[in-house]
């Protein structure tokens, strides 16, 4: 069989022109207006993204000190004997609905140029604590509930009193500790009205009196602590108009702690137990 050669080719060299058109890039697409953005047109968008921009730049951040509460007995009254209650809120002042509640102050706005002002939030540091002073040798039960007023309600324009309605009976009716149903230690594990109240915390704890040791000392009466610290959280974060009384006129602004307490088989009194709060701010920046 004869054999056949084939040419080779000449090799190649492959010349690579630049490339004429830009690469195409691909970028996330946002939306051309916010999501929570209520009518107007972009040009109004735009005007308020650079004006809001240039007033940043000269607002000032206020902190305004809460009032302290030092060592308050709790021994606010209620429609049951063995239970007592202390009541705090934030605010100058203390609404109508919030009834024998302590005013925190730390919202001040006489301070504020602009028509506006952004309320960012409160730090709060509760100290519940056994009276040094009491020598009963009992446990303490104490509920620790930090809760907000909802904006909304039924009828619209009514606001939820947390004295009458701040737990929940198990037919579905409301009550709180100036109702007639507030017997015995209801409170301590009723479930609370979320349908009126923002339950922001709720803390459950046991305290033992500090008793008198055959020595004369004091010491811990049992495994249970004779103190606890909580620190709370208060979120705004809105833009608020204010008043001409230097008030806001669209935000409820009023975060309330409230404390009940009551005491083991009826030995010792809800009254030796304390509550304190010192040195906490509040911020808000003016616009």
């Amino acid at each position: 069989m004869a054999l056949t050669y084939t040419k080779k080719k000449p090799a190649t060299r492959k010349i690579y022109k630049p490339r004429t058109t830009p690469k195409k890039t691909y970028q996330k697409r946002y939306p051309p207006r916010p999501s929570r953005f209520r009518g107007g047109t972009k040009q109004q968008l735009m005007q308020t993204k650079y004006v809001t921009k240039a007033l940043s730049q000269v607002a000032e951040t206020f902190y305004n000190p809460m009032a302290a509460v030092v060592d308050q007995s709790i021994s606010g009254s209620t429609n049951s004997a063995d239970v007592k209650f202390k009541g705090l809120t934030v605010g100058q002042t203390v609404p109508s609905h919030l009834a024998g509640y302590t005013a925190l102050n730390g919202m001040d706005f006489s301070t504020a140029q602009g028509k506006y002002c952004y309320i960012r939030r409160g730090q709060a540091l509760i100290t519940i604590e056994m009276d040094s002073s009491s020598n009963a040798d009992s446990l303490t039960y104490v509920r620790l509930i930090m809760f907000k007023n909802k904006r909304q309600a039924e009828p619209a324009g009514t606001i939820a009193n947390p004295n009458t309605s701040l737990f929940l009976n198990n037919d579905g009716t409301f009550f709180g500790h100036s109702s007639t149903v507030f017997e015995d230690k209801l409170a301590m594990n009723a479930l609370l009205n979320k349908q009126n109240f923002i339950i922001y915390r709720d803390h459950k704890m046991i305290l033992s009196n500090p008793r008198i040791t055959p020595d004369g000392d004091r010491a811990y009466s049992g495994k249970y602590p004779v103190m606890k610290q909580f620190k709370f959280d208060m979120p705004f974060y809105l833009k608020t108009a204010l008043k001409t009384d230097g008030t806001p006129s669209d935000v409820d602004y009023h975060w309330n702690i409230v404390a009940y307490v009551t005491t083991q088989n009826g030995a010792g009194t809800p009254t030796d137990c304390t509550m304190s709060l010192n040195n906490h701010l509040v911020t808000w920046t003016d616009l």
